[in-house]
């Protein structure tokens, strides 16, 4: 790894491709896709997904990037890290059967409904 990258980050709302924040990720260098390996929950309210470690419901489908510094920066002030999300290792297998270790943001104080699956692109 280079000196300014600062690591893996797994993402799956509004910042996976496709999405309204992707564009933090333009410094990133896409990994792959994949899921997260323990279960997960997740909840929606006004089109923004909320995971949270509270309850083991289902894998999050998302996608991992390797991020500097700086992006790692921009993604912690988006995410209001660690207030309002924190950072937290996770594993994550990807689709060509990878499994790596990357960090993902979750929420203290998940809000909205509860996802009935945990992929963000299926439920938004």
């Amino acid at each position: 790894m280079e000196e300014n990258e600062a690591g893996l980050v797994f993402v799956y709302g509004t910042l996976r491709q496709g999405f309204c924040n992707h564009h933090l990720l333009r410094r990133g260098e896409f990994v792959g896709t994949g899921e997260t390996v323990p279960h997960l929950v997740m909840h929606v309210a006004g089109g923004v997904p909320f995971a949270s470690d509270a309850e083991a419901a289902y894998p999050l489908r998302g996608e991992v990037y390797a991020v500097d510094r700086v992006t790692l920066t921009e993604l912690n002030r988006l995410e209001d890290h660690p207030n309002w999300y924190v950072r937290t290792p996770i594993g994550v297998r990807l689709d060509d059967g990878t499994t790596l270790a990357a960090e993902i943001y979750l929420c203290r104080r998940p809000q909205g409904a509860r996802a009935d699956v945990g992929d963000f692109a299926a439920v938004f």
